[in-house]
Order: C-alpha cells, then structure tokens, then sequence
C-alpha cells in the first residue's frame, strides 16, 4: 500500500522538472507489508522499463501507457475509502505545517518537510534530500533553466500530501488486520509502479534530449558569436588598413601639391626676373630712340648747312660775274695791246682747231652725260619699281606678319611647353643674326661708298692742285705774253677778232662751269641719296629690332599662358622639369645675345657717331673748297691761260663721267643685292609659313596632350568616388553587422525572457489548483482519490506544454 501510495506521489510530480529529485531514493518508504516484494518486482520493473523504452518510438503508445497508470492508480485508491477522515485530519496537519514554513526559504521547504514528516514517521517514511539534485541541476542546466526551482518546491507539496496515508496506516492495520484484497493490490502497486518507472525513463531520455540539444544550441550559439567577433575584427582591420593607405594616399597627393606650388611660385619668381630684364631692355630702346632722333636731328642741321653752303656758292657765282666784267674791262686793255696780239694769230689759228677738237670732245661728253643720265633715270626708274615692289613685299609680310599674329593669338591658347617657343625663339635669333649680318654687310658696303667718295673728294683736291700748278705755268706764260703784246703793238685789229672768238669761248667756258656746278649738285644729291639710304637702313634694323622685341613679348605672354595652365596640368610638370631647366639655360644664351646685340647697337652708334665727325670735316672741305673756288675766281681773270684749265676740267669731266659710270655699277649691284633681298624675304615667308604649319602641328600636340590630362583627372576622380562609395558602404555593412548582433543580442534575451516568462506561468498556473484543493475545495463528502486524479492531469497537460 505504501508503494502505491509513493507511486501517486510520482505521478504528481511533473517530468520536466523533478527529474533530478526523481533520480534519489524513492519518495516515501515503503511499509513492512510491501518491503518484502521489492527484491521480487525489480525484475519485473526493469522488463516494464525496458517495454516502455521499446514503446518510445510512437506518440500513441505514450498516451496509452499515461491512460493505463492513471487507471492502475484510480484502482489503487479503492481501499483508502474507508479512513476519510483520518487522512483529511493527517492532511490538515500538513497544510498547516506548510503554511508555517515562510516564503523568503522557499529552497529549503522539502528538507524541513521531510524531517517534519520522518518525525511522524520514525520507522516507516524514510527522509528525502531533495537539495542534492538541486545543486546538480543548478550546474548542469543553463542559466535559462535554473528559475524552475519554484516548481520543484510547490512539487514536494503534494509529496507531503502523499505521505499522509502513510502516517494513518498504522491505525488502518489496526482497524482492519486482515484484508483479503491485500496482494491483488499490492500486486497492482507493484504493476502501476513499473509503469511509472517505464514512463519516468521515458522522460529521463527525453530530458536528456532537450538537454543536449540545448547544449549544442548554445555552442552554436558561442560559434557564431566568435565568428562575429572574427568578422568584427576581420572588418575593423580591413578598414584601419584602407583608412591608412587613403591617409597615406592624401599624404602623398598633398606633397605633389606643395612640391608642384613651390615649382609654380619658382616659375613666376623666372617670369618676373624675365619681365623686368624685358622693361630693362624696353628703356635701353628708348634711350636709343631718343639718341636716334639726336643723329635725325644733327643730320637736319647738317642739311641746311649744305643749303647755306649752296646760297654761298650763289653768291660766289655772281662774284664770278663780276670777275667777268672785269675781265671785259682787261679785254679793252687787250684792244689797247692789239699790236701784240698779232704775232699770236697762227698760235690761235692752232688754238682754235684744237678748240675745234675740244668742243667736239665736249659734245661727246655731253653726250655721254645724257646717255649716263638716261641710264640714271632707268636706274631709278627701277630703284623706284624695287622700291614699290620692296613695299608691296613688306605689305605682304605685314599681311602674313598679322596673319601670323591670329595664329599666334590661337597658338597661345593651346601651347604646350616652353620648349617649343625657345626652339622658335632660336630660329628667330638666327634670322635675326641673319639680318644683322646682311645689314652688317650692306653697311660695310655703304662705307666702302663712303671711303669712295672721300677718295674721290682726295683725288679732286689733288686734281685741283695740279691745277693750280698749271695755273702758275700759265701766269708765267702770260707775263711772256705781254712782253710780246708790247712788242706786237701792230697786230691789235687781227687781235680783235680773235678776241670776238675768245669772248665766244669765254662764253662756252661759262656754260661749261655751270654744268660742272650741275655735277656737283648731283653728286651732293647722290651723297644725300646714300644718306637716306644708310637712315633707311637704320631704319630697317629698328624694325628689326622691333619684331626681335615683339616676339619676345610673345613668347613672354605664352610664358605666362602656360603657367597658367601649369595650374590645371598638375602631373605633367614632372616632364617639363628637365625641359624648363633647358629652358632657363637658353633663356640665359638669349640674354648673352641681347647683350651682345646691345654691343653691336653700341658700335654701330660709334660708327654713327664717327659718320658725324666725317660729316664735320666734310664740311671743313667744302669751306677749303669754297676757298679754293675763291682762288680759282681770281685765277679766272687771266686771259687765255683758262684754255689750259678748261681741257683739264675736260679731263675732269671724263673722270667724273667714270666716276657716273662706277656708281653707276654700284646701283646695278644694289639692284641685285635687293633682288637678292627680295628672295630672301620669299624663302623668309616660306620658312614662316613652315613654321606655322609646325606650330599647328605643336598646338594639336599640345590640345591632345591636355585631353590626355583632363582624361586622367576624371579617372582620378571616378576612383576617388568610387572609393569613398565603398567606404561608405563599408561603413553601411558595419552598421548593418552591428545592427544584426544587437538584433540577435535582443532575439536571444527575448527568448530568454519569453522562456522566463512562460516558467513562471506554468509555475503560476501550477500552483494554483493544489492551493484550491487543499484548503477550500476538499470537503468529507467526497473522495480523496478523486481529487489527486485532477490534480495529476493538470500536471500532465501541463508537461505536454513544456514539451511542445
């Protein structure tokens, strides 16, 4: 009976929580009636148990076997029906006893309870330690499972409850000693026990199940949280590395921007030197202008000398004129010495055939002058015709030169490297060079003219001194004379005529004079000519020069261009480092050359400067000469000795026309050199227009090569984008990962707290009904048995619950 009463006691526990109060001795003691069984049944409880365990495998055969043990109990009850009121008394008793225990130690009811009910029951009930599997519990199972002791504690209630009738059996022996249905019952005790045994098995295993299965869920749970925390650290990594390489990146890019400022502001410190070497330079032209203009201005001065000259000359003309009247005075003394004249008629019959030869010479000469004049004029006519061509030539360059101007205007824009304008600047230096030695050249050529002239100038004074030697000759001639006009007093009347002839003479003399005066005004205007011509030549070389500085002011604006686009070519600096350098190298040669222009310029000034002391002592030579013109007036007054000059003059005139002729030569090779000039200018125009053709070729170079960069900037930048794209979505896959760890850190104490929450509403609900049915719902009229029976199903769906 006590065995029966134990296995109630078993039945009331739930399975899921007394499994290791279940795993010590058993509940209550058996009574000395059944003690003797217990050898006899273990067998057949390890078959019963070994049944159960093989009836594991289907849902159906549980449920049956949990119908059948409440059946075997329900049977079992039948003989408690008699001793009503003995167990509510013992039950009461109890109640009392676990209203008395208080709620703060709550863990420590079931041993107290049992040393409460073992010293009611000194040899019957033995104690039951429930601390024991406690603490095992507490280690084994998770921290999600250890709030369930509450239910433990509530489960020893009813195991009190049990042991009531165990208390009364003493005074149902006594009542009834004998009763014949004793070992049918007990034999169902020890069958309804087997079942419990099978069925506390099952649960066992089932436990253990749910265990291990915990158990794995939590290592898998701690594996994903270590790989987390692998991908936390795996991720952080990655990023620290990326955010170095971009710092070190930023670095790196920040020191070619400071390394490409500082070759920027070295570059614009050069461009500032070269503009004030340029304004320099710019002030030295206008002192050599204003100098210019100084020699313009002597030379005007030196030309209205000449005019003063020319009035002068005038007026010694009319001097001449007065000499004239004066030699008619001296001829009316020769009518007085008429005598004398006589004598003299056959040597002027001689005179005048050889005056006849001279007049004929003159008319050749003149003729020759007007040939030489012709050929003058058609000279100038084609010095005008080169002129006119020169101009259209120059108009043409002008043309090409504006033309060359747009290009350049549209070569600035697109130039690439300086390299490119030095070349261009060496090509004009050469040209330049060029230039300057053909001007050199003309200029040397210029003062051979000049040294020709001059000893042209030697070779007349030398002419008039030979002059003068034979005008001495002649005076003495003439003192003869008059000894012999005394003598030939008688022929004055044949002397008369020959004087009407001599007068005839005198006249085509004076004729002849004035076409000397002639020849030496054209010879002035052509020593005018020659001066224009060496202005103009200066002037040419101030062109020159102009263009020189013009294109440098070109290439000094393309200088700037080009650091300006220095700004926006940041990676192409790296190249034109080495070319700068070459740059600065012949920047320094082109300043060498300036100052050894600024020499030629010095030395041709000296030379201008020489020209004018020249021009000075020509001067001085034209006073002596107008002095000499003096002496020759008085040495014209004399009679026939001026036959003898006039056939010197005759040669004189030769010379001179030799002289035309000579100058003449001089034009034509002029001519030629301005030919050749003139094709020198063409091939000039050609090299300019290949030139241009390059410089298209160089800006296209240089337009490509600046797409080239922009393409690369964009794809910098398309790569920097990119990258902060990814560490932007780098950064939004971290949030993501945190986010899901928190999510899952939230999931997980969800679980724990819905876990917690449905315990502890098991528990409430658990303890409920046993409080109801000990205390108010029990009442005499109805059976015990009846009551333990709802209480067992309640705890049964209960477990169902839990195990759902």
């Amino acid at each position: 009976m006590g065995i029966l009463i134990g296995s109630s006691c078993l039945m009331k526990c739930p399975m899921d929580r007394s499994f290791h109060s279940l795993s010590s001795p058993w509940c209550p003691a058996s009574p000395p009636l059944a003690y003797a069984h217990r050898k006899a049944t273990k067998k057949r409880k390890k078959l019963m148990a070994l049944a159960s365990l093989h009836g594991e495998r289907l849902a159906g055969d549980t449920d049956s076997l949990r119908r059948r043990a409440v059946l075997f109990v329900g049977v079992s009850v039948l003989p408690f029906l008699q001793l009503r009121a003995v167990a509510l008394e013992d039950k009461q008793d109890a109640v009392k006893l676990e209203d008395s225990i208080p709620k703060q130690a709550e863990q420590d009811i079931s041993p107290q309870v049992n040393q409460s009910v073992s010293e009611q029951t000194e040899q019957n009930i033995l104690p039951i330690e429930f601390d024991k599997p406690k603490e095992v519990n507490e280690q084994d199972v998770p921290g999600t499972l250890k709030k369930p002791e509450t239910g433990v504690l509530e489960e020893s209630k009813p195991v009190i409850l049990s042991q009531e009738p165990i208390e009364a059996e003493p005074a149902v022996r006594e009542v009834t000693p004998g009763n014949p249905f004793s070992s049918f019952l007990n034999a169902l005790g020890i069958i309804g026990s087997g079942v419990l045994g099978a069925l506390y098995a099952d649960s066992r295993k089932e436990k253990a199940a749910m265990e291990s299965a915990i158990e794995s869920m939590k290592v898998e749970q701690k594996e994903q949280e270590a790989a987390m925390a692998l991908m936390k650290e795996d991720f952080h990594a990655r990023l620290l590395d990326q955010q170095e390489e971009r710092k070190k990146q930023i670095k790196s890019l920040k020191q070619e921007e400071a390394a490409l400022l500082n070759q920027l502001a070295l570059a614009n410190e050069r461009i500032a030197i070269l503009s004030q070497e340029l304004e320099r330079e710019k002030k030295v032209v206008e002192e050599f202008k204003a100098q210019r203009d100084n020699l313009e201005y002597v030379i005007t001065k030196a030309e209205e000398d000449r005019k003063v000259l020319e009035v002068k000359l005038k007026e010694k003309t009319d001097a001449i004129d007065v000499l004239n009247d004066k030699v008619s005075l001296l001829s009316l003394e020769i009518h007085e010495k008429e005598k004398s004249v006589g004598n003299l008629t056959l040597s002027l019959t001689k005179k005048e055939s050889e005056c006849r030869m001279l007049n004929s010479r003159i008319d050749q000469t003149n003729r020759d002058l007007s040939e030489a004049s012709s050929i003058i004029e058609q000279l100038k006519e084609e010095i005008s015709k080169t002129n006119e061509e020169l101009s259209v030539k120059t108009s043409l360059v002008q043309d090409l030169n504006t033309k060359v101007n747009s290009l350049s205007t549209e070569r600035d824009e697109t130039k690439k490297k300086l390299h490119d304008l030095l070349n261009e600047f060496d090509d004009l230096k050469l040209s330049s060079e060029k230039r300057l030695v053909h001007d050199s050249e003309l200029l040397a050529k210029k003062d051979d003219q000049v040294r020709q002239l001059q000893e042209k100038v030697a070779h007349a004074l030398r002419e008039i001194q030979d002059n003068q030697s034979a005008v001495n000759a002649l005076t003495t001639e003439s003192d003869d004379l008059k000894a012999k006009l005394e003598k030939e007093v008688n022929g004055r009347e044949k002397l008369r005529n020959e004087l009407h002839i001599v007068q005839r003479a005198y006249e085509a003399l004076r004729l002849e004079l004035s076409n000397l005066s002639m020849e030496l005004d054209e010879t002035r205007k052509s020593y005018a000519d020659l001066n224009t011509k060496f202005s103009e030549m200066q002037y040419v070389f101030s062109e020159t020069k102009k263009s020189l500085n013009t294109d440098l002011e070109e290439a000094n604006a393309a200088i700037k261009e080009l650091t300006d686009n220095l700004i926006s070519i940041k990676e192409a600096l790296r190249i034109t480092k080495e070319e700068l350098g070459a740059a600065s190298n012949k920047l320094k040669n082109v300043v060498k050359d300036r100052e050894s222009l600024k020499k030629e310029l010095l030395e041709v000034y000296k030379k201008a400067e020489i020209t004018a002391h020249e021009l000075k002592e020509d001067k001085i030579l034209v006073a002596t000469l107008n002095r000499e013109l003096e002496v020759l007036g008085k040495q014209l007054l004399k009679d026939s000795e001026a036959r003898k000059a006039l056939e010197s003059d005759l040669d004189e005139a030769t010379k001179s026309l030799d002289a035309m002729n000579k100058s003449a030569l001089v034009l034509s090779n002029e001519l030629e050199s301005s030919n050749s000039r003139a094709s020198s200018l063409e091939t000039e125009k050609e090299m300019l227009f290949k030139s241009l053709i390059e410089q298209k070729d160089i800006t296209k170079e240089a337009q490509e090569n600046l797409e080239d960069a922009q393409n690369l900037i964009t794809r910098l930048g398309c790569e920097r984008e990119h990258l902060e794209k990814r560490s932007k979505m780098l950064e939004d896959d971290l949030a993501a990962a945190k986010g899901e760890i928190l999510r899952l850190r939230r999931q997980i104490s969800s679980n724990k707290e819905s876990r917690n929450s449905t315990n502890e509403l098991e528990l409430s609900n658990n303890k409920m009904p046993p409080t109801k049915s000990s205390t108010n719902d029990i009442s005499p009229s109805m059976p015990f048995s009846v009551k333990k029976t709802g209480g067992r199903r309640r705890k049964g769906d209960s477990t169902s619950d839990v195990d759902q």
